[in-house]
């Protein structure tokens, strides 16, 4: 989990990585009062790399810089979506978008659905999501009891039909 804490103590959750993606810390630059801060939510194998020692250790650094500009693409791509989501969505369609890209980064295909795992607490969700972690409980349990999801355990979340969930999510639910 990547968090930023201003100045003010004011704490935003700005990113949930999952197995294998890249965090890309602030620039010491742009960061002024913003202090960056992450924290695994399960077991994690952390691997700090300067960009500069790899290109300089690899036979093709053009191959190299191509996989980073591409992973940096995808990330901003996601982080202005996400952006667009927080301004002109409910909280149900932010809750249902969420758990849609977290299913497709990290979502496990079973006979029930699609399997998440949540190793994050209900109050860093609400916080990713600019919401009060009363509001996730609530969405959730309707959810629940519309179908939308199954919550066999308070870390386990079923999808039996994402298309439902991504409808929410996207406004047509």
């Amino acid at each position: 989990m990547q968090e930023h804490v201003l100045g003010d103590g004011r704490r935003h959750v700005s990113a949930f990585k999952t197995d294998g993606e890249i965090a890309w810390p602030l620039s010491n630059a742009s960061m002024g009062e913003i202090r960056e801060f992450y924290e695994a939510v399960k077991p994690s194998d952390i691997c700090i790399i300067s960009v500069d020692s790899v290109v300089e250790a690899t036979s093709r650094p053009a191959e190299l810089m191509e996989t980073l500009y591409s992973a940096a693409k995808d990330e901003v791509a996601r982080d202005q979506a996400r952006m667009l989501t927080l301004a002109r969505s409910s909280a149900a369609e932010r809750l249902a978008g969420f758990l849609v890209d977290l299913a497709g980064r990290t979502g496990r295909q079973t006979k029930r659905g699609v399997e998440l795992k949540l190793n994050m607490r209900r109050e860093r969700i609400a916080d990713h999501l600019g919401m009060q972690p009363e509001t996730i409980s609530r969405i959730m349990s309707t959810f629940k009891k519309d179908g939308a999801i199954q919550l066999p355990r308070p870390t386990v979340v079923i999808i039996p039909n994402i298309r439902t969930l991504a409808n929410i999510a996207y406004g047509a639910g």
